[in-house]
C-alpha cells in the first residue's frame, strides 16, 4: 500500500500526459480529404494519394499475432458516423498485448507512443512492427529484453523526483545505462545478487558493477542507494516498486499454503519441474491471488525467473524458494503504536536531561548519519532494554514502534521524524553557519580563533591558554545573532560538549571541539525532504 501511494501522485500525472497525447493523435487532420475518415477507418477512395492509401492500410489491417481477433485493431467496425471522442481515447488505451491471452491487463503505456495522423508511414509501420513483437523473442545471445508494461513506477519516477534528489546527475546515467544494456532493474539485480540473498554489501556492489564496465561513478551511486547507511543495499531499497510488490506477494503465499516451494507444487499440475508465465498467472489466479496483486504478475515472474536461465523463460523449483529465503522486514506490515512512541520519546528525553538532540545523538543515531535505519533501531532498543530500560520493549512490538517514527516505511527515520521542534533549531544552526562560513566546522573554528587571540595572548602575541574548544559562554555569544533562542543554544552545546580536565586543580570543564561538527558535512536537510516528498 505504501508504494502505491508512493507512486499515485507519479502514475497519475504520467496517466494525465498520455491522455492528452492520445487525444491529439485521434483528432482529425484538417489536411485530409473529405471523403477520407479522420481516423482511417473509411473505405479506400479512388481519390486517395498513394501515402494516405499506404496509412490507411498501415491503421485497419489486423496485428500478426491477433488472429483470433474478428476485428481490425484501430477503432474497429466504425460505421460512417465517426466514434465519439470517449469511445476513441478508451480504445487506443485498452488494446491489449499480442501475445498476453491470459493477462487483460491494459497495455497502458502504447497510447503514449501512438504517432498522430500526420506522422510518416514509415513510423506507423515501425509502431506497429515493434508493438506485435513478441516479449521473450530476441536475438540469440542477446539480453533478455522486456516489454515496457514491466517497467515500475520507481523507474517512472526516475524522470519526476530522482533527478531532482540526486543533483549530480548519477542516478538518471544509471537507469539510462540499465534500460539499454538490461531492461529493467531486476535484471540487473539478478546480475549483482550472485547468491540470491536478496541484499548486497558495498564491495559485492563495486565488484559486480566493475565486471558489468558501468561506464559512471560507482561511489556516488552507491552513496544514492544505500539511503539507509547502513553498507547494505536490500532488493527493497534497490527496486522499491518490485520489493513492495514482491513482499506483498510472499505474505500472500505464506498466508495461504505455506511456503514458495507448496506454491511451486500447487502450480505445477504438469509435474514439469518448471512453470511458465502462462501456468505461472493462471495458477496463481485461480489459487485466489488478491486482485490487487494481479496486475504485478510480470514484474513477480521477472523477479523469480533468476539470471540462470534467460533463454527458458521459466520458473525452477529452486528459484521460486527465494520466497522463504527472504525475509522482508516487519515495518512493512506492522500497524504504528503512537502510544507507545510517545512513552519512548518521554522516557529517553528524560534520560538525557530533556535534551531531544542530546537523546538523538547518545542512544540513536550513534553513527552520526543524521537518520537512523530499521536494523539500527532494532538493535538500540535491543541494548537499552537489556539495560532495564523497559519502554525499548513495548507490548505491541520494536517493529510497531518503529513505524510511528518511519510512518512513510522507507527503512529509516531522520532527526526530523524524532522531534520537529529540536530539528527545527538544530537545522536552522547548521544553515547559518554554512551562510557565514561554509560549514559548522569552519565557523566554529574561526570562533574559536577569535576567542582565543582575545583572551589569550597576554599582550604577546602568542596564545599563552592551550585550551581546545569553547565555553558554553563563547558558544552562546557566538550564536546568537542566528536569532536561536536560549533553549536551542543550551541543548545544542550539550550535545556535543566534552569534559575535560584543565588546571593544576585537576578543574573539570565542558567545552565543545569543533571537530565534534565535522559529519555535519554531509547532511543534506533539503534533500532529506525531496526524498520524504517521494517516498
Amino acid at each position: 500500500s505504501t508504494g502505491s501511494r508512493a507512486g499515485g501522485s507519479i502514475v497519475s500525472a504520467c496517466d494525465a500526459q498520455r491522455d492528452e497525447i492520445a487525444e491529439a493523435a485521434l483528432q482529425p487532420d484538417p489536411s485530409a480529404k473529405p471523403d477520407i475518415h479522420p481516423v482511417f477507418t473509411q473505405p479506400l477512395s479512388s481519390g486517395m494519394t498513394s501515402e494516405e492509401a499506404l496509412v490507411h492500410e498501415s491503421c485497419t489491417q489486423r496485428l500478426p499475432g491477433d488472429a483470433a481477433c474478428e476485428e481490425p485493431i484501430v477503432h474497429q467496425g466504425i460505421s460512417n458516423r465517426a466514434p465519439s471522442k470517449k469511445i476513441r481515447l478508451h480504445k487506443a488505451l485498452t488494446q491489449p498485448f499480442p501475445s498476453d491471452e491470459t493477462f487483460e491487463e491494459p497495455l497502458v503505456d502504447q497510447a503514449a507512443t501512438q504517432p498522430s495522423p500526420s506522422s510518416a508511414t514509415s513510423q506507423k509501420v515501425q509502431l506497429r512492427r515493434a508493438r506485435t513483437q513478441d516479449w521473450t523473442k530476441r536475438q540469440p545471445g542477446s539480453p533478455k529484453m522486456r516489454p515496457a508494461v514491466v517497467m515500475d513506477n520507481y523507474v517512472m519516477a526516475t524522470d519526476m523526483e530522482l533527478i531532482d534528489i540526486d543533483s549530480s546527475g548519477e542516478f538518471p546515467h544509471f537507469m539510462s545505462w540499465v534500460l539499454s544494456s538490461f531492461s529493467h532493474l531486476v535484471c540487473l539485480w539478478h546480475k549483482l545478487d550472485k547468491d540470491r540473498s536478496m541484499a548486497l554489501h558495498r564491495q559485492a556492489f563495486m565488484n559486480g558493477m566493475k565486471q558489468l564496465a558501468y561506464p559512471g561513478r560507482t561511489e556516488r551511486l552507491w552513496r544514492l542507494l544505500d539511503r539507509g547507511m547502513t553498507g547494505s543495499v536490500s532488493f527493497l531499497q534497490f527496486a522499491p516498486e518490485s520489493g513492495l510488490e514482491l513482499a506483498a506477494f510472499r505474505r500472500w503465499v505464506h498466508q495461504k499454503v505455506g511456503s514458495g516451494q507448496s506454491l511451486f507444487q500447487v502450480l505445477d499440475e504438469d509435474r514439469s519441474k518448471s512453470l511458465t508465465f502462462k501456468e505461472f498467472t493462471q495458477g496463481c489466479k485461480k489459487a485466489g491471488l488478491p486482485a490487487e496483486l494481479q496486475h504485478t504478475m510480470r514484474t513477480l515472474f521477472l523477479v523469480l525467473d533468476s539470471d540462470d536461465d534467460f533463454g527458458q523463460d521459466t520458473i525452477m523449483e529452486d528459484e521460486i524458494r527465494v520466497l522463504d529465503r527472504w525475509k522482508p522486514p516487519a515495518y512493512l506490515w506492522a500497524e504504528p503504536d503512537y502510544e507507545a512512541k510517545e512513552r519512548f520519546k518521554q522516557a529517553l528525553c528524560s534520560k538525557h536531561n530533556q535534551n531531544p538532540l542530546l537523546a538523538w545523538r547518545r542512544a540513536l543515531d550513534t553513527g552520526g548519519n543524521m537518520r537512523v535505519s530499521f536494523e539500527e533501531f532494532t538493535i538500540r532498543c535491543k541494548a537499552l532494554a537489556a539495560k532495564g530500560f523497559a519502554v525499548a520493549s513495548p507490548a505491541c512490538g520494536i517493529a510497531s514502534l518503529y513505524v510511528a517514527f518511519d510512518e512513510r516505511r522507507c527503512g529509516w527515520f531522520t532527526f526530523n521524524d524524532w522531534h520537529e521542534a529540536s530539528y527545527d533549531g538544530f537545522r536552522h544552526f547548521v544553515k547559518s553557519c554554512r551562510e557565514e562560513a561554509g560549514t559548522v566546522l569552519e565557523f566554529l573554528t574561526n570562533v574559536q580563533l577569535n576567542c582565543t587571540e582575545a583572551e589569550d595572548t597576554g599582550g604577546s602575541g602568542s596564545p599563552t591558554n592551550q585550551a581546545v574548544g569553547l565555553t558554553f559562554s563563547q558558544f552562546s555569544t557566538a550564536a546568537k545573532k542566528f536569532g536561536l533562542s536560549y533553549q536551542d543554544r543550551y541543548d545544542i552545546f550539550e550535545a556535543f560538549q566534552v569534559t575535560r580536565v584543565s588546571g593544576a586543580g585537576g578543574k573539570k570543564a565542558s567545552r565543545i571541539v569543533p571537530a565534534e561538527f565535522g559529519y555535519l558535512r554531509q547532511w543534506d536537510p533539503d534533500r532529506e525532504v525531496r526524498e520524504a516528498r517521494l517516498w
